[in-house]
């Protein structure tokens, strides 16, 4: 058993040298070709033996700064055991008290960023050795990016870019411009400037990757007909046993899986001890529905009752949680290499087919056949709310990962000397998410590391791709196996082994595929596309344009863009 990272490291090693002794020039067939191709990517396990221990204790002490501190609480001075998942997170989301945000927001990375950079500055030097033995002319950042040049991608950043740019960003800012509109109104003009970036610690999320704190007071309108969420679940006892269940079935439902699986499967996937301070963050409504009492590993607070609208996004994120168990026995199940399987999971397309189930799950035809719901029929206002309340979730998520794309491309690519590290990080989140720090931040901080990603290379590219390209997957699986009399926003389709046939072709040829033949595999295009996103968002995108249009200040993110839309 592999029992480290330089452990794994010299596995991976041993694959590529082992590939690289076949004679590749008989080979016709361009799926084996791209396999060997692959195998023979060593990646930063070209590096020697003793650079590879530098490099797992350089991941090893970025890992160690984030999980280990312990941060002041802003009431009780002498309470200083708050940790990330347990408490700041719960705090961050429930207060409106802006100098406690501050305090949370502050202190959290003062805790993390100490003395952190240096560690990451090694790991960045020894990745640009790796891949300057392999090409004088790479570095770091093409190193990581590897799989999808692989995949005949081209430059993935440079996509995700022109997306961004061209079609995600105006709608973004839209949004971005209401919530300045409802955050001066809640903390004051003093508070929030009328134009320009908007202190990230307002939004009540530790990176303002995630607004769902904000919805009672982003919703489009109050006294809309809702879900009645809570009454529901009381009603049918449904609990945390419950959503496993019909989580698994989105699966084995299609053939997936076996059902006899499901339940050993969801056993592993209980909450943890609230206690502890280094567990996965799991979405809140694990708690069970129909109680009162909430674990404090949520980002909400206990004893309190969220809206219709952030519950049934909530419970979209558990469907997805849910997925990672369940990839990983098909994985086992239909027999694909394990290398094989990190290669597509780095290309974010399992995150995007889960997203696009989840939303199966959630549509009203998904909440009446698996969890048996009794719905009323959906007002245009209570649709555009919860609209606003996936809004929330997913556009900020997309910003950050842009940001955090870009300045890790930057800096890994070694063209960021370590006394800039920080400088552009803010650089680059007030030019996509248009947020800025409460208070100026040194080059001596290094508050990229607050958030735990870092060591994780290209865990905000996925993120990009599954939040992007699901909304593609389930617009394609509808067309495909779906009600075509139906609008797309009631589409659930469950118990269809020809559709469960379609996702298991995609996870068993795995890597031996390139990027966009699998992308067209499970979207019916060959080019990544965010057309179907901004159609599911559109009816919001012309309320708040119209609710904008009177004092409409478009988030500064480029030089240039208040003036063009003031």
């Amino acid at each position: 058993m592999v029992t480290s990272e330089a452990g794994y490291m010299k596995v991976w090693r041993e694959f590529a040298g082992n590939a690289t002794q076949y004679d590749l020039s008989g080979i016709d067939r361009t799926d084996l070709m791209a396999v060997f191709m692959l195998l023979r990517h060593a990646g930063p396990a070209a590096l020697s033996d003793s650079q590879l221990s530098e490099l797992s204790t350089a991941i090893t002490n970025l890992e160690t700064k984030f999980a280990t501190p312990r941060v002041c609480d802003f009431y009780d001075s002498s309470k200083c055991d708050l940790q990330l998942y347990r408490d700041i997170r719960v705090k961050l989301a429930a207060s409106t008290d802006r100098d406690e945000l501050k305090h949370y927001w502050l202190a959290w990375r003062g805790a993390v960023g100490r003395d952190a950079a240096p560690h990451y500055q090694k790991y960045v030097n020894l990745l640009n050795i790796a891949a300057k033995s392999k090409d004088p002319d790479s570095d770091g950042s093409a190193l990581l990016l590897y799989p999808y040049r692989h995949g005949n991608v081209g430059s993935i950043v440079s996509l995700l870019e022109e997306l961004w740019e061209e079609h995600i960003s105006p709608v973004y800012e839209q949004l971005h411009s209401y919530a300045r509109l409802r955050l001066r109104q809640r903390y004051g003009v003093d508070a929030v400037p009328e134009e320009g970036p908007i202190p990230a610690h307002l939004f009540g999320s530790l990176e303002a990757d995630d607004w769902s704190a904000l919805e009672p007071l982003l919703r489009p309108f109050d006294n809309a007909s809702s879900v009645d969420f809570h009454r529901q679940c009381n009603s049918r006892n449904i609990d945390v046993g419950r959503l496993k269940r019909e989580a698994g079935s989105c699966y084995s439902d299609l053939g997936l899986i076996e059902p006899s699986t499901t339940e050993l499967a969801m056993s592993e996937l209980d909450v943890a001890d609230t206690n502890s301070g280094s567990v996965l963050f799991l979405p809140r409504v694990l708690d069970g529905c129909h109680t009162e009492s909430r674990t404090s590993l949520a980002v909400y607070p206990t004893n309190t009752t969220l809206s219709d609208y952030v519950e049934l996004i909530e419970l979209f994120a558990t469907m997805q949680r849910f997925r990672e168990r369940y990839y990983s026995l098909a994985a086992d199940n239909i027999g694909f290499p394990y290398k094989d399987r990190i290669g597509y999971n780095d290309y974010g397309l399992e995150l995007a087919i889960g997203g696009a189930r989840a939303l199966s799950a959630i549509s009203p035809e998904g909440l009446r056949q698996k969890l048996s719901f009794q719905l009323p029929d959906t007002s245009e206002q209570a649709a555009l709310n919860f609209r606003m309340a996936e809004a929330l979730k997913l556009l900020p998520r997309l910003a950050a990962s842009m940001a955090a794309v870009r300045w890790q491309s930057e800096v890994l690519s070694g063209s960021v000397p370590l006394d800039q590290y920080n400088n552009k990080w803010w650089e680059l989140k007030r030019e996509y998410q248009g947020v800025s720090p409460p208070e100026s931040r040194g080059t001596e901080q290094f508050d990229a590391l607050a958030d735990g990603t870092l060591t994780l290379p290209n865990y905000h590219i996925r993120r990009l791709i599954g939040g992007i390209v699901m909304f593609s997957v389930h617009k394609h699986h509808c067309t495909m196996y779906g009600d075509s009399a139906k609008p797309l926003s009631e589409c659930a389709i469950f118990d269809d082994t020809k559709l469960g046939e379609s996702i298991k072709s995609v996870l068993v040829s795995g890597n031996s595929k390139p990027f966009k033949d699998q992308l067209l595999a499970v979207t019916g295009e060959r080019d990544l596309s965010a057309a179907a996103l901004v159609e599911r968002m559109q009816p919001l995108t012309e309320w708040v344009m119209a609710y904008n249009e009177e004092d409409y200040k478009g988030a500064p993110t480029r030089e240039g863009q208040a003036a063009q839309h003031a």
